[in-house]
């Protein structure tokens, strides 16, 4: 079998050094009432940590090597099964495990067995219900039935196994020797691994070799401070989607500890990463929010929807990577049911990105569930709803706009339990106002002893036709002027009209006063309203007007270089 494997440290933080004399030796366990007590003490320390345990998953608990003399009554493992060995060093593995069944129990097994040789009573009183609980908190609203079971099941303390280490006593001390001769990179040639590594300071693999015809063991190496380690692996690299598969949690061994894992292809790469460095405090080990679940290590809530990363996936099961994990416009915060989309909604009048020239718009389309439809809202508005059969509703309401860029949104909702909620939305531009006029100039009122008045319009449409008293005007910018001739002594009507492109119009007016027809002011001869200095023509009313060139002169010859 030809094996490959990397190691990705994540999470490392710089201890002392470290040398193999360091590690401790191991406490006494001598009778089966104090495995029951170690049982009870690591799992209950876990209701405060378990959210490192992820629903689904099967996760160790090491608690460590134990070491016995033959004479205790623990020391019949011995009996029970064929012991392992650690670089040579007999030892015997126990894995602890814990039904869900009507009767608690804890079924102790030898490493490899399948079957328990001894059944150890939980406390009394135990509720794993009610751990789940304390634990993950309740199960989301929108389940029921069996898959409120299931979620139970899910997060049981049965996923996790507890698992030590027995070494004789006398023993204990050609362990370590064991130990030492690995520290010196030279150890026998027909000792396996493990093989302790350069730096002492980090966790790494130290050794990997077959186990069975289908597996292979990868043993690892752990600080002295006995880091708790997750493992992930591939078959392919980089891994698919960038996503690599939590294999689940290894002891921390005293200080190596073996995984054995099926091999299912021609090849494999792991990745080894503590799994007590939580640097956004969400839970969540950073080499599963990195490798696996592909979410931020600084932000609790990646996808800023108001649920955490551990919330959506260790409570809710929805994406902590999509605001709305069911895409049916409802965030999932805010969905009462976030990983089943709502009714489909299809808006068909107006469409998205239209420019409507009428207000109220008329908004209709359709709505299509399988479980009935409860109300059906048009911009916060109760719509009318008629029931064509086979799960389509059609949908209409009429609502009022300004103009400019609006928002149309549809929300649906379905009947049943749990309550199913959709959303969309579509933008239109509304241009139902005909485009504003104001006079600028003469005020209302004005008294004028010449007949010519210069009118200046203001219109919020550069593209309206705006006419005073039907006479064209000249367009700067938003402002039009017109001159207009009064033709009565006494009081006038200036009115404006501003006509957009589709017909609508919007006029505005004022009164002014003409007292004489024919005076002549003396600084305008032609009483055109221009005086007589600005004035290009000052004996032509018809030329109020002109652009004077003043340089250069006119007929100067110009030479180009």
């Amino acid at each position: 079998m030809k094996v490959m494997h990397c190691t990705s440290v994540v999470g490392i933080v710089c201890l002392t050094v470290a040398t193999a004399c360091a590690w401790q030796t191991p406490s006494p366990l001598s009778t089966w009432d104090q495995l029951d007590s170690l049982a009870a003490e690591k799992y209950a320390s876990v209701t405060n940590c378990a959210a490192i345990f992820p629903p689904f998953f099967s996760f160790s608990l090491f608690a460590g090597f134990f070491s016995f003399s033959p004479e205790d009554e623990i020391a019949e493992v011995a009996n029970c099964f064929e012991a392992g060995n650690i670089l040579g060093v007999p030892v015997w593995r126990l894995r602890v495990t814990e039904t869900q069944t009507t009767e608690h129990v804890w079924l102790v097994y030898g490493e490899s067995s399948e079957e328990a040789f001894r059944t150890n009573a939980v406390p009394v009183g135990y509720n794993p219900d009610q751990w789940v609980e304390d634990v993950y908190g309740s199960p989301p609203g929108w389940l029921s039935g069996e898959a409120v079971d299931r979620w139970y099941r899910e997060r049981h303390r049965s996923r996790l196994s507890l698992q030590l280490v027995l070494i004789a006593s006398n023993d204990w001390p050609l362990y370590m020797e064991a130990v030492r001769t690995a520290a010196t990179r030279n150890p026998a040639p027909q000792n396996p691994p493990p093989y302790l590594p350069d730096d002492t300071n980090r966790l790494s693999f130290a050794g990997v070799e077959p186990s069975g015809a289908q597996a292979m063991r990868l043993w690892l190496f752990s600080p002295p401070d006995r880091l708790p380690v997750d493992l992930f692996g591939s078959h392919v690299l980089p891994p698919v989607s960038n996503r690599w598969t939590l294999l689940g949690s290894a002891p921390a061994g005293n200080p190596f500890s073996a995984w054995d894992e099926p091999m299912t292809g021609a090849r494999g790469f792991y990745c080894a990463a503590r799994n007590d460095v939580d640097s956004d405090g969400d839970g969540i080990p950073d080499g599963r929010e990195k490798l696996v679940f592909l979410t931020l290590t600084d932000k609790a809530d990646t996808d800023e929807d108001g649920l955490s990363d551990l919330e959506e996936l260790y409570c809710m099961k929805t994406n902590p990577g999509e605001k709305d994990t069911d895409g049916d416009g409802i965030i999932d915060k805010e969905d009462a049911a976030p990983v089943t989309p709502g009714p489909d909604i299809i808006i068909g009048e107006p469409g998205d990105g239209e420019t409507l020239s009428a207000s109220p718009v008329t908004v209709s389309g359709w709505v299509v569930t399988s479980a009935g439809l409860d109300f059906v809202w048009v911009c916060g508005q109760s719509a009318t709803i008629v029931d064509q059969g086979g799960g389509v509703y059609a949908f209409t309401n009429t609502v009022p706009f300004d103009d400019g860029s609006q928002d149309i949104t549809v929300r649906a909702v379905s009947g049943g339990s749990p309550t199913l909620e959709s959303k969309k939305s579509i933008t239109v531009s509304v241009d139902a106002q005909p485009s504003d006029v104001t006079i600028l100039s003469p005020a209302d009122l004005t008294v004028f002893d010449g007949a010519n008045v210069r009118v200046s319009v203001w219109s919020d449409s550069s593209n309206a036709v705006v006419t005073v008293n039907g006479i064209s005007t000249t367009r700067d910018g938003f402002v039009r002027y017109a001159w207009v001739a009064l033709d009565t002594i006494g009081t006038n009507t200036l009115e404006a009209m501003s006509v957009d492109g589709p017909g609508r119009f919007a006029t505005d007016s004022v009164k002014v006063v003409c007292t004489d027809l024919t005076s002549i002011d003396p600084n305008d001869d032609d009483n055109d309203g221009v005086p007589n200095p600005d004035d290009p023509a000052p004996n032509d009313p018809t030329v109020r007007s002109a652009v004077v060139i003043t340089f250069p002169p006119n007929g100067l010859p110009i030479t180009v270089k």
